[in-house]
């Protein structure tokens, strides 16, 4: 009997496990010129947070989370940035910019 009651929860444990992580993230990303933008949607948690680099290591920061609202990050102008890596509790975005965001010569 406990076999199957331990059986039960850890199908159980699984099975939300991975509609969590099929879940839609609760922020959308954006580009401006030499900014990126971090918009949060009201489904995000106070706790939530996504820490935003680029290719070559350079960390832009790590942004918390507040429902509803956008925090902008200032891409660097000395350069050329064509995509951010976003890390979102671990699961790693790679967001590809328009024109080479961040390059001196695009501005």
């Amino acid at each position: 009997m406990k076999i199957k009651t331990i059986l039960a929860a850890l199908t159980m444990l699984i099975s939300s496990s991975a509609a969590f992580a099929n879940a839609p993230m609760p922020f959308d990303l954006r580009a401006g010129h030499g900014v990126v933008y971090v918009e949060w949607k009201i489904s995000a948690l106070p706790t939530d947070s996504v820490d935003v680099s680029t290719p070559d290591g350079t960390k832009l920061g790590v942004v918390k989370a507040l429902p509803g609202k956008t925090k902008q990050l200032t891409l660097p102008s000395d350069k050329n940035i064509t995509e951010v890596i976003v890390d979102y509790k671990g699961t790693i975005h790679n967001v590809s910019l328009p024109h080479g965001m961040g390059s001196g010569s695009n501005r």
